[in-house]
């Protein structure tokens, strides 16, 4: 991507997907139509700061998100503080920590951006009290302060309670620093770091807090099991903090002010805490509850709305740390999300007209979600739904073709679009000021491709393959047939290649599927079946199990039995399942092919989108297709679309499931498919599939069934390239 920003410029007023973990947990839509930020806090506020001219019915008010990714694919976001339009962000992946700078820049009429992003160098990143990076914080003074120290103590048997804070300039330059011992009576590990007007140095756990002098002098400390520690901040009339009681006679969430003593007592207010890492802005106290970024009035024990940013998912333990850029602006980090940094504002926008996007369901009704929350967003397009069942796609190409058919399909993969009938989007992506085609899955574009045009698109995969154990077939790299036959007959431990299910036509319709982009040059207009290697893959489709004949008994090899497995993959953690059915490493050899390895492409259910050549508003149906390819939109709808199309949001998704073997396994796979099959290539399976049936009924022979799908798919290739 030309951006490392991958804006997602879609609204929370209706949030279906903002997130999807790795167990595939689904948030349900959002009811409010239209988020409407409580401008009266705003402008009451910050009287004189021009917000006021936004308050007519010419403007609205929305909620705009995006997602910031500082660190590499595997890297989390952690600890984040603001001072002076500067953002330091700190981030891990386990073993290795890094700081950055990042500037941003907010305003009543524009998103949240970030520019100028460096990195900043921890002082010893070798020394033992640097090994943790555990909060980051901006003091009064302009610079900012990162904690760190060693390894937590339920990681760590070594744990001898070295800590250091380490003192930067607001251009990331070091400054000094102080160290301090601290042994928590409970070993609850650090998590915030506060830094005093007077300079002290406030740190806390969930149980503990102490407070010290810049020299390292611990000036008090204080550890508990019954409340619960989740965030100091600094006040204009003093230090306050979230914390949760579990016993004594104040049980529950509850907010406390620290006395100058370094002991808190609890404060009486209307409005429950929450356990969200907060940072306030301009000496006001921040909260959040899960829906909304509030302040809290110590002086009345009530709250003011800022910010709704999450309607209707109650998800506040999810959102781990928050931190106000200005008064319209935050970030904030989601447990869902761990290596994105998400900016949220709320902007006032001129209320102007939408232009219509007609769209057609075709197999793909869950699009209806997305589209819901476009038209729920400020998007300048208003999108309109009409669903076709299969019975009428004649119909709906037919209007297509007389002018009179929808601006946008999404589709099922049932369409199709080899024709001039339909956009070639290459232009949409050449255009498109972060998109380039670089940007998707290594080959998937070119594999669409129709005489060097794209004519859909997709937004999620699957993708087809063999795997074997890797003491077998090594690499996989340039295994035939005969490869296969040999292994078996050598190794002493295999029955058969495949399990029983993979009977002879079961096998050619594999085959049926690849030999699209494997025997047929779509750029010439030529195939070649003739290929002795076509051959053969129809003589390894005879030595399969025998076709099932009512309840005729088969013999059922268990995986351990069988040399080959095949599997279609959607989901990252399909590979750890497919490593311990094997009960050791794996290799993914794919179908024998003569070019590349032999996985392929297919769209995941409902994922395939194209633009009718006629369509009257291309602009407004690329923004949509637009709207489904950026990062945070293709990791939010893993697994439940199948693999992102977007390299990096595939990364981003697939890194944190599994380990690193594993991971690198499927990176090969990906790296290594260089073939798609979709709707447009139906015709050559058909073909295949009646042709190779002959040949294994024994109504033919080998050379006359290659000769028959040589000239017939022959003559279908050349008329559709035209």
């Amino acid at each position: 991507m030309k951006n490392c920003t991958r804006i997602l410029a879609l609204f929370l007023a209706c949030v279906m997907v903002l997130s999807l973990t790795a167990c595939g947990k689904q948030k349900e839509p959002a009811s409010n139509p239209e988020q409407k930020t409580d401008t009266s806090v705003i402008a009451g506020e910050n009287s004189g700061s021009g917000i006021s001219q936004f308050q007519d019915e010419n403007y609205k008010w929305i909620t705009i998100t995006e997602a910031y990714y500082p660190f590499d694919a595997g890297y989390q976001v952690g600890s984040f503080a603001q001072s002076n339009s500067t953002l330091l962000i700190s981030g891990s992946n386990g073993t290795d920590n890094r700081l950055v700078l990042a500037d941003y820049q907010t305003s009543y009429t524009d998103q949240v951006s970030l520019s100028n992003q460096k990195t900043v160098e921890l002082n010893d990143p070798q020394a033992a009290d640097e090994a943790e990076i555990y909060a980051v914080a901006a003091g009064a003074d302009g610079f900012f302060y990162v904690l760190t120290g060693e390894k937590a103590a339920e990681e760590n048997p070594d744990f001898s309670g070295s800590f250091r804070v380490l003192k930067y300039d607001a251009s990331g330059n070091f400054s000094e620093q102080m160290s301090f011992q601290y042994l928590s009576p409970s070993q609850s590990p650090m998590r915030g770091l506060t830094v005093t007007e007077d300079g002290r140095i406030l740190v806390n756990s969930l149980r503990d807090y102490l407070i010290l002098s810049w020299g390292g002098e611990l000036q008090y400390s204080e550890s508990n099991d019954i409340t619960l520690i989740y965030n100091f901040q600094i006040c204009s009339d003093g230090i306050y903090a979230n914390v949760l009681n579990n016993g004594g006679a104040n049980p529950g969430f509850h907010y406390v002010q620290l006395g100058s003593d370094g002991k808190y007592s609890f404060i009486n207010t209307q409005e429950d805490g929450s356990i969200t890492n907060c940072s306030g802005f301009g000496g006001r106290f921040l909260a959040n509850n899960g829906n909304d970024f509030f302040y809290m009035d110590f002086s009345t024990g009530e709250r003011k709305d800022v910010l709704s940013w999450n309607f209707g998912n109650q998800v506040g333990g999810s959102c781990l740390n928050v931190c106000q850029l200005s008064d319209n602006a935050f970030a904030y980090t989601m447990s869902d999300t761990p290596d994105a940094l998400t900016l949220i504002s709320s902007v006032a926008r001129e209320d102007t007209a939408q232009s219509t996007v007609k769209v057609a369901l075709c197999g793909a009704e869950k699009a209806e979600a997305d589209i819901m929350e476009l038209n729920n967003g400020s998007s300048e397009y208003s999108y309109e739904c009409v669903a076709y069942e299969e019975t009428e796609l004649d119909r709906l190409l037919t209007e297509i073709s007389t002018g009179n058919g929808p601006d946008l399909i999404l589709y099922n993969g049932n369409i199709d679009t080899r024709s001039a009938s339909f956009e070639d989007l290459y232009a949409y992506i050449d255009a498109d000021p972060d998109l380039t085609r670089e940007a998707f899955l290594p080959n998937l574009l070119k594999a669409l491709e129709t005489n060097g045009e794209l004519h859909e698109i997709w937004t999620g995969v699957q993708i087809s393959t063999l795997a074997a154990r890797t003491s077998d077939v090594g690499n996989g790299s340039g295994l035939t047939t005969a490869d296969y036959d040999r292994i078996l007959q050598e190794s002493g431990r295999y029955q058969a290649v495949f399990q029983s299910f993979m009977t002879g036509s079961n096998l050619l319709s594999w085959i049926a599927n690849i030999s699209s982009g494997e025997y047929i040059d779509w750029s010439t207009g030529t195939c070649h079946f003739t290929d002795p290697s076509f051959a053969d893959l129809l003589a390894w489709c005879k030595e399969m199990a025998p076709e099932y004949e009512g309840e005729q008994a088969v013999i059922n090899y268990d995986l351990s039995e069988v040399l080959l497995s095949f599997e279609t993959l959607s989901d990252a953690r399909r590979v750890t399942a497919i490593r311990e059915n094997f009960g050791e490493p794996i290799t993914f050899v794919g179908f024998p092919c003569t070019t590349g390895q032999g996985h392929y492409y297919a769209s995941a259910a409902g994922c395939s989108a194209a633009i009718p050549s006629n369509s009257t508003n291309k602009e407004g149906a690329w923004a949509f297709i637009r709207a489904q390819l950026l990062t945070e939109k293709q990791i939010s709808s893993y697994p439940l679309d199948g693999f992102p199309v977007i390299y990096d949001a595939f990364q981003r998704a697939t890194a944190s499931v599994l380990d690193e073997p594993e991971y690198n396994a499927l990176l090969d796979l990906v790296n290594n498919t260089t073939k798609a099959i979709s709707y447009g290539d139906k015709q050559v399976h058909d073909i295949i599939l009646e042709a190779g049936n002959g040949y294994l009924s024994g109504g033919k022979t080998i050379e006359d069934t290659v000769s028959a799908i040589q000239s017939r798919i022959g003559i279908y290739v050349a008329e559709k390239i035209g």
